[in-house]
């Protein structure tokens, strides 16, 4: 074993080390704060302009108004149906071919096979890419499109198509009819125009009837026009004209997620899906009039293949003795060359005295197969596809100043007259205000009571009995 030997050096060391201090206590009275969390959450949240989008919608769907030829047309139905023609009657009868699961119509083949008719349920399914498309929109464009009704321009006011001469409380009253809802009340006054200028004055309103009927009191009944003339009217605000005008939305570039809500379905069957979109950033966005922008729209839109090529834009208008009618305000291809600033919101009154906007119609899609067209049947299906989902609300009371102090004030009488808007008291978690969706989709007939004029053009009747409407049922024989 080796010894080890230890050798000490027995030397004295010094080190030299600077005590100083280069720092200052902190003054006691500036850490000494008390803050407020509801303020810092309130200051946070109205600072924070990041929004998230979720929700879940139903689509209520039906084939109805199914193709013509073919394995899934109604064609296969007659030829089920069997024609004799010594007899001049079919062996069996449409009831008992044609069956109803939850509005989608199919038959039974040889195999006891279900056999839809044609559109199949899976195009009313908003997950299939295929079909639908699902995005968000601004409503921040107007008068987009110039849209005429009876050859009136809109900002000329509120067409009138027609008018009757009536005699109310024994006094000449003139009775009007408007294409569109006129969003008077009695004791308006309005302002009413005409191309031959015999209307060009004003009156107050003596009776309402429904959304698009109004009497106004005559001095005496004037001669009538001998030619067709273009009429409309606009209403008075305490003085002040209504504007009129449509709305256009521009598609915000956000990505969604559409997937089955688990196994949630609607009464009829058909799938509830959920929707979650990218984050939002809606900072300094405006409205159509330059307002800060209160409203975000859900928007859901059938696309166009070589199956469904005739969709447009429409709004519900009226005629003599019917309900309603569609008229078309923007065709043409919606994914195929459509701006994305051309998607139609609604049609307005801006009553620019009190500040407000009133909606007089909403925005419907109708789409018709190819198929369809090609044999004459040109009933198409209809739905509303805009959800409004409102971010902001205006104040309410109205502000003024010599100055427009906030950029969209209105100038009357040499003061500028505005609201303010404040964010709605969305959920606000994780530095963003979460905005939920609740919608409903329905697909409806644009005529099921062939009430508007277009002919016998569905296959599939709808059976209309004081104004109810009743569908084929099943009689129970299955395979």
């Amino acid at each position: 074993m080796n010894d080890i030997t230890y050798r000490f050096d027995d030397q004295d060391k010094h080190y030299l080390l600077n005590f100083e201090l280069s720092d200052r206590f902190s003054p006691s009275n500036d850490i000494e704060i008390n803050i407020s969390s509801s303020e810092q959450y309130e200051k946070e949240r109205n600072d924070c302009d990041n929004y998230r989008f979720y929700g879940n919608i139903s689509l209520y769907g039906t084939n109805v108004l199914c193709e013509v030829d073919g394995e899934n047309g109604y064609q296969k139905i007659i030829d089920l149906m069997d024609y004799d023609e010594d007899t001049d009657r079919f062996a069996k009868s449409e009831d008992e071919i044609l069956m109803n699961d939850g509005g989608y119509y199919y038959y039974r083949n040889s195999f006891c096979e279900k056999i839809f008719l044609n559109p199949q349920p899976s195009v009313f399914d908003l997950s299939n890419d295929d079909e639908w498309e699902v995005f968000l929109t601004i409503p921040n464009k107007i008068n987009t499109v110039d849209l005429t009704f009876n050859g009136v321009s809109l900002s000329d006011g509120i067409s009138i198509y027609e008018y009757d001469f009536v005699y109310l409380d024994g006094k000449p009253h003139a009775k009007f009819f408007t294409v569109l809802e006129h969003n008077l009340f009695v004791g308006n006054k309005i302002r009413i125009y005409s191309s031959n200028n015999q209307w060009n004055k004003d009156f107050f309103v003596k009776q309402v009837e429904g959304g698009n009927i109004f009497l106004v009191e005559m001095d005496g009944l004037p001669t009538p026009s001998p030619i067709i003339q273009k009429m409309s009217f606009k209403r008075y605000s305490n003085g002040v004209l209504c504007e009129y005008h449509s709305i256009w939305c521009e598609r915000l570039m956000t990505s969604v997620e559409v997937s089955d809500f688990a196994f949630a379905t609607n009464i009829y069957g058909d799938k509830r899906q959920t929707l979650i979109f990218d984050d939002v950033v809606l900072k300094n966005e405006n409205d159509a009039f330059g307002r800060p922008l209160a409203e975000v729209s859900l928007c859901v839109l059938k696309k166009e293949n070589n199956i469904y090529s005739n969709s447009y834009f429409s709004i519900n208008t009226y005629q003599r003795d019917i309900d309603y009618d569609y008229l078309s305000v923007y065709e043409g291809s919606q994914f195929n060359g459509l701006p994305s600033t051309k998607i139609f919101h609604s049609i307005i009154e801006k009553d620019n005295y009190n500040l407000i906007d009133t909606k007089l119609c909403d925005a419907f899609c109708a789409f018709n197969s190819q198929n369809r067209l090609d044999n004459g049947l040109f009933e198409s299906y209809l739905y509303k596809y805009l959800f409004p989902i409102h971010i902001k609300e205006p104040s309410s009371y109205i502000e003024s100043s010599e100055t427009n102090d906030v950029g969209y004030g209105i100038l009357q009488n040499g003061m500028y007259k505005w609201r303010y808007y404040y964010k709605k008291n969305l959920p606000f978690i994780n530095v963003s205000h979460y905005a939920r969706i609740d919608a409903d989709l329905y697909i409806q007939r644009q005529d099921p009571c062939n009430s508007i004029g277009l002919g016998q053009n569905a296959l599939i009747l709808g059976k209309c009995i004081d104004n109810q409407i009743s569908t084929i049922k099943n009689n129970g024989n299955f395979c």
